[in-house]
């Protein structure tokens, strides 16, 4: 089973650490509007092993993004996602084809700004207004760049049903 699963059965707003296996409650995200962009790419065997690979110490930061983002979301501000950040993002656009290119589509279509989703290549952004993420989606697909609308869900511990 991946390291992560522990995350996915905790289930909410949590930080991770570790391998995944430690997780910490986080109080819940404000309601948002997630775009996502999905860039055609080959398949690729191995990608996440291939993406941690790469990684050096140079690629980490010391914290105080995490810990500034986990003090906007304790005291309610909701404009701190704005300051997270991923560690593959640096990574990511040498990796993948034209991922440079597909990010300036999604900041044209609208996006204030974007971030990568896990070790990519999808990519997201968030929005407080629903027709401001139906525009920036609908903008994406017309240009045929494939663009997924969804919504962040806040729910408490995953129950299983029988």
């Amino acid at each position: 089973i991946g390291s992560d699963v522990p995350f996915f059965l905790t289930g909410g707003t949590a930080l991770v650490s570790g391998r995944g296996e430690k997780v910490s409650p986080l109080p819940p995200l404000p309601h948002y509007q997630v775009v996502l962009l999905l860039p055609e790419q080959p398949d690729m065997e191995s990608k996440t092993a291939r993406m941690f690979s790469l990684l050096t110490t140079a690629n980490f930061t010391d914290g105080t993004i995490t810990d500034d983002f986990i003090a906007g979301l304790t005291l309610g501000n909701p404009d701190y996602h704005c300051r997270t950040c991923n560690v593959f993002e640096g990574i990511a656009e040498h990796f993948f084809y034209n991922l440079a290119e597909y990010r300036r589509a999604f900041l044209e279509a609208g996006a204030g700004y974007v971030c990568l989703a896990g070790t990519g290549p999808v990519m997201f952004a968030l929005e407080k207004n629903r027709q401001i993420a139906e525009d920036i989606a609908r903008r994406l697909n017309a240009g045929n760049i494939s663009a997924v609308l969804t919504e962040t869900v806040n729910t408490g511990v995953i129950r299983w049903k029988n």
